[in-house]
């Protein structure tokens, strides 16, 4: 039998540098872009404005950047809540 004990260095959002920081915000405004918002029952507010833009402009393919422009900073807020590692790659325990 063998025992593995693993460290793994954790980081605060604002720990990370600028281009993991970026990196985290594309990953998160992606899962975003991935949910299917016809199922849920709350939509956020820069999210259904991202939404009712790519309608209007009739560009589906810029909704991920509506998204950032929209609601940059409940993003950053919202990954203040998180743990990553230094490259910016959420940590999610298994």
């Amino acid at each position: 039998m063998k025992t593995i004990t693993k460290t793994i260095e954790l980081y605060e959002f604002n720990e990370l540098s600028e281009e993991a920081k970026d990196k985290a915000i594309k990953e998160h405004v992606d899962y975003l872009i991935d949910i299917d918002w016809n199922y849920e029952e709350y939509i956020p507010g820069y999210v259904q404005e991202a939404m009712e833009r790519s309608e209007e402009m009739e560009t589906p393919w810029f909704f991920g950047q509506y998204i950032y422009q929209y609601g940059q900073e409940y993003i950053v807020q919202e990954l203040q809540d998180h743990d990553f590692l230094i490259t910016g790659e959420q940590y999610f325990e298994n």
